[in-house]
């Protein structure tokens, strides 16, 4: 990860009695052969846009105001195709697709709309000329949900064979990508933590997914609701309790599956609070999107670990002696640390810090330093100071949308990413950078606004400029419930005007902070909790597990040991 500007870093009967030891041979030959494919591209632009194969289908998810690009060989000769999408949650009606040609690094949008029945948006796409790629642009606008897709293409007659010597036809088709959480057994269960309950992805044919959620209600029902699109119709849900998450076969739960429509439910209802385990099975031949959702949820207590169930009361661990866990080493008390946090700066920042404004820049040190996607880093409370390898030390781009792509925090509403505006910045490594950028930043960055002396360009100015706050990826906005707060959103920072008191960058790396220590955290606003729970960050701080990560093989290059604790 670099500080350059805007850089971006699933029919078998088997599944419908799922035995544990079966299912680890299954997904694992499935993970072979489907996943390379799915995770061949990364879809964040039409530049790497996910090719869509012979049989014009593709499926993904979609985080919160975020955007996936897939790319297909168009015949040509004025025929039309048609891309059907169905969508899980089926409320996403802000999940929409469009068309765009051209140069892929500035793809034009064809004038195509959409149009939306229930959770299935169509729209078609024609073009009298030759051969081209056209791109497909999945966009989610809502800010507080991942909502996934599964798409076809129509007729495929219209897809056209791929020439590699071909400047405009380059693409060799891939397998149908199939982006989506997978857990192939009860001890890879994805943990369902989050305050709403809900969960979502694509499950292919022959898979299920496991998910484990916290039963902390006894004697009361918990409902397990899952839609799934286009149809349930080849669809299991089967329910699991035990200690032994590697043989939870003989502890399967009775009674049948209740289906309405495309959802399926099952209900539970122990005497004792434990560990609930379910799977997801797909026994048709088409890639399923589905969205999820527990009733009523109960967030798990801290003293319970994710492994921990059964059916008497939860304990608080295994039975056989832990491992010991890494004791922080203590910390000098000098002028570096801030009993205020009960951090240090530390000797790698310190010189960083200290010539770039120290705390009034970046706020108190809220972490000792740590491997944070592959550098290593110290959060602030407003910024992230990272030293990767062979670098000069710099500043993380915090509102990348990999990072803190949310816009509704402790009850305010920020600017989202201007993707205009983004195409109107001098690009790094243009000839005439150097003498353009700040007049642009300056054009777009008032001192006053809408009547309000908001004195953003000072404050770019005096707190690091385009070294420390980035560029403006926003023009400002005013708080839709509260005329008094504007803001303007930059590459690292959000500026905060209140009316009568000044302005301030907000304390977003905290944020990312609470976000990582889950709903445990202290200070972990509840709409910043909904919106982030489908992040990979999210809940991730386990002291004493593999790296100290809840869920490690989210986060390969990242190791959290001790990373905040205070001294």
């Amino acid at each position: 990860m670099r500080s350059d500007l805007f850089e971006r870093a699933r029919s078998s009967p088997v599944v419908r009695r799922l035995v544990p030891w079966v299912v680890v041979v299954l997904i694992g030959a499935l993970l072979i052969g489907v996943m390379p494919s799915a995770q061949a591209q990364s879809g964040s632009s039409a530049a790497d846009a996910i090719p869509i194969g012979a049989d014009g289908r593709f499926a993904g998810t979609t985080p919160a105001s975020q955007s996936l690009w897939y790319k297909f060989n168009y015949i040509g000769g004025g025929q039309q195709v048609t891309t059907t999408l169905s969508f899980e949650p089926s409320d996403s009606t802000r999940l929409d697709l469009f068309y765009f040609t051209g140069d892929p690094n500035n793809p034009s949008q064809n004038g195509a709309t959409s149009s939306l029945n229930a959770n299935t948006r169509t729209i078609s796409y024609s073009d009298s000329g030759g051969p081209r790629n056209v791109f497909i642009k999945v966009e989610n606008d809502h800010p507080d949900r991942s909502v996934s897709f599964v798409g076809t293409l129509s007729p495929t007659s219209t897809i056209a064979t791929p020439t590699p010597t071909s400047a405009s036809n380059p693409a060799t088709p891939q397998a149908t990508p199939t982006a989506g959480p997978v857990a192939g057994n009860a001890a890879s269960a994805i943990w369902i933590q989050s305050n709403n309950g809900e969960f979502s992805g694509t499950i292919a044919s022959g898979q299920a997914v496991w998910f484990r959620a916290y039963y902390g209600n006894p004697g009361a029902d918990m409902t397990i609701n899952i839609t799934l699109a286009p149809s349930a119709d080849n669809a299991d849900l089967n329910v699991y309790t035990g200690t032994d998450v590697n043989n939870l076969g003989p502890t399967q739960q009775g009674g049948s599956q209740v289906r309405n429509g495309n959802t399926i439910s099952r209900h539970v209802n122990f005497p004792n609070a434990q560990w609930v385990y379910f799977s997801l099975g797909n026994n048709g031949a088409n890639v399923l999107a589905y969205g999820g959702s527990i009733n009523p949820f109960t967030p798990p207590p801290a003293t319970v670990t994710p492994t921990a169930g059964g059916t008497g009361t939860p304990t608080a661990g295994p039975t056989s002696t832990p491992a010991p866990v890494p004791t922080a080493a203590p910390v000098a008390h000098d002028t570096q640390y801030y009993a205020q946090t009960g951090f240090r700066v530390d000797d790698q920042m310190v010189s960083y810090f200290n010539s770039r404004g120290g705390v009034d820049t970046f706020g108190f040190p809220i972490s000792r330093v740590f491997t944070f996607l592959g550098c290593p880093v110290q959060m602030y409370q407003r910024l992230i100071i990272q030293t990767c390898p062979g670098q000069q030390t710099a500043l993380i781009n915090l509102l990348d949308p990999e990072i803190f792509p949310y816009t509704r925090v402790n009850g305010s509403v920020f600017p989202s990413p201007d993707d205009q505006l983004k195409q109107q910045t001098p690009a790094v490594g243009s000839p005439n950078y150097s003498t353009t950028i700040m007049p642009f930043i300056q054009s777009v960055t008032p001192d006053t606004f809408m009547g309000q002396p908001v004195n953003f360009w000072q404050t770019y100015m005096k707190d690091g400029a385009l070294e420390v706050l980035g560029a403006p990826i926003s023009h400002p906005q005013p708080d839709p419930s509260n005329s008094n707060f504007i803001y303007q959103r930059f590459q690292r920072v959000i500026l905060h005007y209140r009316a009568g008191i000044g302005t301030e960058p907000l304390l977003l790396a905290d944020y990312q902070k609470q976000i990582m220590l889950g709903p445990n955290a202290p200070n972990l606003p509840s709409d910043l909790q909904q919106q982030a729970s489908g992040s990979k960050f999210y809940s991730q701080y386990c002291k004493g597990g593999t790296r100290w990560l809840c869920r490690p093989n989210d986060l390969p290059t990242t190791d959290l040991t001790n990373a905040f604790e205070q001294s």
